[in-house]
């Protein structure tokens, strides 16, 4: 597809339409007289018959694309004939150039059809009936326009019910102006009364509106909940900043007929009969007070568009009654509908002219029926009454306002507030009589009921209106009670009367004295005196001050609240807050008077001052566990103080946790580890931070020593020949710290056995070894010791004594004879060769002695420095055969005896 720009020229689109595995053929263009282009072309595939479709390209499309593919008329056969696209064309509607008609070939069976279409662009439709309800018998009017333009187009209108049901279908003919109306008498078997969709359409597109009908014509009524009602306070009135400017009064229309949602509430909205033919509608007729009628039938009467609805020289209905209502269904399906009317009074009318004026209010429903009702503006003259014709201190005094002109809103209940010791600007005033008394309160006057007019309020005398006080020092007592009421409006229109009311003050009241106040530590408590107690007990009495009136009570008061009948003579509170109180009492007589000056008593709760001690701490050894005991009670009556947080410092406090809690009896109690050195003077104080009831306390600084460490030390050796190397094992022990070993520690030894054994040092596991000599000499009861002289943080220790003994040194002898073989008469030698054992040395200068078999007999020998005996030229038995000879060492104090084995000399 390609477009030229023949002016200037240029090729404004160029690109291809198709789509994969379809044949695209035969298409023919135009534009519109918008520059909008359309299209009309066949198509067919392997599995769809020839068919037509459409698209297109609105004026300011983006370039080379096409408005989507509408399949315009599906083939249903395929073609057999060797000719086709005879008939396709697109061109502008002369007579409407916003249409365009398309026309083209596609396959129907076995004979080749034409189908012929339209496109009109951006088309838009309206509809619109003449009114939204209908009663039976009316017509129906639909209008509405179409765009484009175009004359003798058809328009579709239906009429559904609320199921979506056809209910009528007709079509009519546009105008040249694109317009068309179109008229229906609703009703019959299947039109039957509901709310119903009316539906037009035309060149593809439509539109709706709803109707409402009835068949059913439904008795109404208007009825309001009062006939007669009050005039509105003037807004300029003293009234009217107390009760404001407004009257309401509920107005209800019952009509089933607008009862049209089964599921929600309907509404009734206010329009005049006089403004078009649309039902339901209203009219306001107005007599003035001069019988003068109005008829109100049109928003510009109402409004004062129209001079004719002048209700009074340039006052219009809308100046006192400013908003029309909206009546709201009372539930679902009641057909009651229910609005509130409300007048307001600016001035523009003189309470004369608003006396006897009547509003009848009209109600016109979708059958053209009427009902009335008719409201009446009317003043009353009030009245005033009161339930004691005197007052004494304590009576409860009510007034009691008969002023139907104060019923302003029908709803509920209205009231209004009495004013103070003012004569500005009040309904009613209330005061003493005396000018210098001040205190007297503000009361709600409420209507007893919606709609009785009557309203009421109840005085306590002597709270509420003070009958006596000092002021200056001087007891002003009031004579009076002056209630007055202005009565606005009476039953003429005219203002009302100011009504008083004047009550006498009977003076009878007792006088209360305070006889003690005693604190919860059983400690007297002097007027703004101080205490920490939360607990105080007053005493009172109460003295009748006229001839036979006996007391009968009391009533209490603590901080400003309200004041509390009691009986007793006494009171007490407890769980009190720390700060300044004050306690009032006012005796109460037989005859129901009140001390209007009751006795009063103030003091102050402060925080307990707490008493913090810790006992005394003893010694211990450095690193071991301290204990620290100590206890919190209050000062004032030794009450323990619990579950108090306790925290510690000072130089010997480093090992104790960061706190602890008191016990319920006030103790506490706190392990610890002490400081990690010797030292004298370490200190430890307790600290209570304080809290919401009791001031922080710091503790007596108690002091302790810590001290050194006991210690273990065990020696241990062995017997040893005498002159051998000795071993001594020392372990050096921590006896104040389970034993533990204690290493880098000097052991010094001494001791007949411990001879040349130098210091030691301890290792990890605190062993020391020395090495030393044993005696030279053979003994027992050598003895040794070890000794640890202590440091700054181990005491000194000896190890018991341990008692040792040397021993002999062992022998050894060899007997060796040369020859061992002999003849005999012939001579041989007998050689034995002496060592020490021990030492592994040669034992020279000692005797060996000789035994043989008879008769050989060998002389004693001396061992010489090698250890050697030698007994030579021995001359052998003349008797041939063996003889055993040993040789023997007797030992002596440093050596053991010892015997050779035995030796066979053989004689042949």
């Amino acid at each position: 597809m390609i477009q030229i720009d023949t002016t200037v020229p240029k090729v404004v689109q160029d690109f291809d339409v198709g789509a994969s595995g379809y044949y695209y053929f035969y298409p023919s263009l135009t534009t519109d007289i918008g520059g909008n282009l359309d299209v009309i072309f066949g198509y067919s595939s392997s599995t769809v018959y020839p068919s037509l479709a459409v698209t297109g390209q609105v004026f300011d499309a983006i370039a080379n694309t096409l408005d989507p593919i509408y399949v315009l008329k599906s083939g249903s056969a395929s073609s057999q004939f060797d000719r086709y696209g005879d008939y396709f064309s697109a061109a502008i509607d002369p007579l409407a150039p916003k249409r365009v008609w398309l026309a083209g070939e596609y396959q129907a069976t076995s004979v080749w059809s034409t189908f012929i279409s339209t496109i009109i662009r951006n088309a838009t439709i309206s509809v619109y009936t003449d009114k939204g309800a209908y009663a039976s018998g009316e017509t129906v009017t639909i209008t509405g326009t179409i765009s484009p333009a175009i004359e003798g187009e058809a328009v579709l209108i239906q009429v559904l019910n609320s199921s979506g049901e056809r209910v009528r279908l007709d079509q009519v003919l546009t105008a040249n102006d694109g317009s068309y109306s179109y008229v229906f008498l609703p009703g019959g078997s299947s039109m039957p009364r509901g709310v119903y969709t009316v539906s037009a359409s035309c060149l593809s597109v439509s539109a709706t509106t709803s109707i409402k009908f009835t068949d059913i014509n439904y008795p109404t009524s208007v009825t309001t909940n009062r006939s007669i009602i009050p005039i509105p306070p003037n807004a300029t009135s003293q009234t009217t900043s107390l009760v404001g400017t407004k009257v309401q009064n509920a107005i209800l229309v019952s009509d089933s007929n607008d009862n049209w949602d089964p599921l929600l509430s309907d509404s009734i909205y206010f329009t005049f009969v006089g403004d078009s033919r649309e039902k339901p509608a209203f009219k306001i007729q107005v007599q003035n007070s001069s019988g003068i009628v109005v008829l109100i039938d049109k928003m510009d009467k109402y409004n004062g568009t129209d001079p004719s609805g002048q209700i009074a020289t340039g006052v219009y209905l809308s100046d006192i009654m400013p908003a029309l209502p909206v009546f709201v269904e009372t539930g679902v399906n009641t057909g009651c509908f229910n609005a509130h009317l409300m007048f307001v009074n600016k001035g523009q009318l003189d309470n004369s002219q608003w006396q006897g004026m009547k509003l009848t209010f009209t109600y016109a429903d979708l059958f053209g029926d009427q009902t009335s009702k008719t409201l009446t503006f009317s003043g009353k003259t009030a009245s005033v009454t009161s339930n004691l014709s005197y007052v004494k201190s304590g009576d409860s005094l009510s007034f009691t306002i008969k002023d139907d002109d104060l019923n302003l809103d029908d709803s509920k209940a209205d009231k209004f507030v009495s004013s103070v010791n003012s004569q500005a600007g009040y309904l009613a005033l209330i005061q003493p009589i005396d000018d210098d008394l001040s205190g007297s309160v503000s009361k709600v006057f409420l209507e007893t009921g919606v709609n009785t007019g009557t309203f009421v309020a109840t005085f306590a005398i002597g709270t509420d209106i003070p009958i006596s006080q000092s002021v200056n020092g001087t007891l002003l007592k009031a004579s009076y009670i002056d209630f007055k009421y202005n009565d606005e409006v009476n039953s003429t229109g005219s203002a009302g009367d100011e009504i008083t009311i004047l009550l006498p003050v009977e003076d009878n009241s007792p006088s209360t004295t305070i006889l003690s106040s005693t604190d919860g530590y059983s400690k007297t408590i002097v007027q703004n005196g101080k205490t920490s107690s939360q607990i105080i007990t007053f005493s009172y009495i109460g003295t009748a001050n006229r001839p036979g009136v006996s007391m009968t009570g009391y009533q209490t008061s603590l901080d400003g609240a309200p004041f509390t009948a009691i009986s007793a003579t006494s009171i007490t509170y407890s769980s009190l807050t720390i700060g300044t109180h004050t306690f009032r009492v006012r005796a109460v007589d037989s005859s129901g008077s009140v001390d209007p000056t009751p006795a009063t008593f103030t003091w102050q709760i402060t925080k307990i001052t707490a008493n913090l001690k810790v006992n005394y701490i003893s010694s211990v050894p450095w690193s071991k566990s301290i204990t620290v005991i100590g206890s919190l009670f209050n000062i004032a009556d030794n009450a323990p103080l619990g579950d108090k947080t306790i925290t510690f410092d000072g130089t010997g406090s480093s090992g104790l946790p960061s706190s602890v809690q008191t016990f319920l009896n006030g103790t506490f109690k706190v392990t610890g580890a002490s400081p990690a050195s010797v030292a004298t003077g370490w200190k430890v104080q307790a600290h209570f931070a304080g809290d919401s009831s009791i001031s922080p306390a710091n503790s007596n600084i108690v002091s302790y020593s810590t001290l050194k460490h006991s210690v273990s030390i065990t020696l241990n050796s062995s017997n040893k020949p005498w002159g051998q190397a000795t071993t001594f094992t020392v372990y050096l022990k921590d006896a104040s710290m389970s034993y533990v070993a204690i290493s880098g520690k000097t052991v010094h030894f001494n001791g007949t056995y411990a001879i040349s054994v130098a210091d030691a040092i301890t290792d990890s596991t605190g062993k020391a070894v020395g090495v030393g000599t044993a005696p030279s000499t053979v003994a027992s009861g050598w003895t040794a010791q070890g000794h640890f002289s202590g440091d700054s943080l181990y005491y000194a220790k000896d190890s018991s004594i341990k008692t040792y003994s040397t021993t002999k040194h062992s022998t050894s002898l060899t007997l060796t004879l040369s020859p061992s073989t002999v003849v005999h008469g012939s001579t041989y030698s007998s050689i034995a060769t002496l060592k020490d054992n021990t030492l592994g040395v040669a034992l020279a200068s000692r005797t060996i002695n000789f035994t043989a078999t008879s008769p050989i007999v060998i002389a004693s020998q001396i061992t010489d420095s090698t250890g050697v005996a030698k007994a030579s030229g021995l001359i052998a038995p003349d008797l041939a055969g063996p003889y055993n000879i040993q040789g023997h060492y007797t030992g002596e104090a440093l050596y053991y005896p010892k015997d050779s084995s035995i030796k066979i000399l053989t004689v042949t």
